[in-house]
């Protein structure tokens, strides 16, 4: 059994939280690690296409975020 941190998410979840993300929407995933992390969540981008959609997203999901 591989200890895990506070805030950390184990092998577990990850399995559990693909299966319920799955066929959800990007701002469902944004929400979850906002509500899970929040303030210790961190997007980075390089500010191609791609990354400026989620950071559009993001920015309407957590506006003080």
């Amino acid at each position: 059994m591989v200890a895990v941190e506070a805030g950390e998410v184990s092998e577990i979840e990850i399995r559990q939280l693909a299966h319920r993300f799955e066929n959800q929407s990007v701002e469902a995933v944004l929400e979850w690690a906002v509500e899970r992390f929040a303030p210790r969540v961190a997007m980075t981008s390089s500010f191609g296409a791609e990354g400026i959609v989620l950071i559009d997203k993001l920015a309407r999901v957590a506006p003080g975020l």
